[in-house]
């Protein structure tokens, strides 16, 4: 998978796309964190670093889906801030109290 959505990014929620060539180090993936799959039910993703062999690319980088226990319902989230059905799922963050 060569693209991932930037969860929270100083232009909104899931606003912002992400290639992994882009991603330069752990670092700034873990800058970029949370990351999820582009679609309807977006599934957390990981990215992962290239490889080399012998000064050659092996592996290059790309973005790998977490279980699926992580995923967040992108439509449920449209419902309108302050719903308790619009809040983030899984281990991304805690519930919110009302």
């Amino acid at each position: 998978m060569d693209e991932a959505v930037v969860v929270f990014s100083r232009k909104g929620l899931f606003q912002m796309r992400v290639t992994a060539r882009e991603v330069r180090s752990r670092e700034h993936a873990r800058k970029l964190w949370p990351l999820v799959a582009p679609g309807a039910i977006q599934q957390m993703v990981t990215w992962v670093s290239p490889s080399f062999e012998n000064g050659k690319l092996r592996r290059r980088s790309h973005f790998r889906q977490l279980p699926t226990e992580k995923t967040y319902d992108l439509k449920a989230q449209r419902a309108g801030p302050g719903n308790s059905d619009s809040r983030i799922g899984g281990s991304l963050a805690p519930a919110m109290a009302a």
